[in-house]
């Protein structure tokens, strides 16, 4: 299933040339494409690093995903690669809105066997009575989970080879207490393995 880049054309990418060896790009608009996802991003700006032969060997990349799946609000993306003749490592951040760092990313793609890991892991959630609600990170959630508190984390790792790709982690409660329509818990602690994202 190929992957494709469409850029907005109506505004152009600016390309500069800061000095020898360092160049930057800014894409307004840009959608990223691969069978029924699609993720928008805007105010993309990158830094890359040139070495022999215009070769990249560096970049630092900054952004916003406007429409991440399942997440309510826009996140600030932010990341560096080093690239050689074999293998790109890249690692980076993600930020809510508000400043608040929601996950943090790193990994390796080995480019010649177009194969490749990425560790991903959600930086601990505190949900309170009075605070923060899942219904203000996660898009589908209705209106019948209320009263959450407790503490809420995940770490996960996705592999590819050969366009072949798996997934693997785990969830992490702590203390976790809700309503759900006429079912409640409280004090739920635990962790729970996956390695799908979707039910089979």
């Amino acid at each position: 299933m190929p992957l494709t880049l469409r850029i907005n054309k109506t505004i152009k990418p600016l390309f500069t040339l800061i000095r020898p060896g360092i160049a930057h790009i800014r894409i307004p608009g840009a959608l990223i494409k691969r069978g029924d996802l699609a993720l928008a991003l805007e105010d993309v700006e990158a830094e890359a690093t040139l070495g022999a032969g215009a070769f990249i060997e560096s970049v630092f990349l900054r952004g916003r995903l406007l429409n991440l799946p399942f997440w309510t609000h826009p996140i600030e993306l932010r990341g560096e690669a080093a690239f050689d003749t074999e293998q790109i490592s890249f690692r980076g951040t993600t930020t809510s809105a508000a400043g608040r760092v929601v996950a943090t990313f790193d990994g390796i793609a080995r480019t010649q066997e177009a194969a490749g890991n990425a560790q991903v892991r959600l930086k601990p959630l505190a949900f309170a009575l009075d605070g923060l609600q899942p219904q203000e990170l996660v898009s589908f959630l209705g209106d019948d989970l209320t009263a959450v508190s407790g503490t809420l984390a995940a770490s996960g790792t996705v592999r590819w080879n050969g366009g072949k790709w798996t997934v693997g982690g785990t969830v992490s409660l702590e203390g976790l207490s809700f309503n759900f329509g006429s079912v409640g818990g409280g004090n739920l602690a635990g962790t729970v393995d996956f390695d799908c994202l979707w039910p089979r």
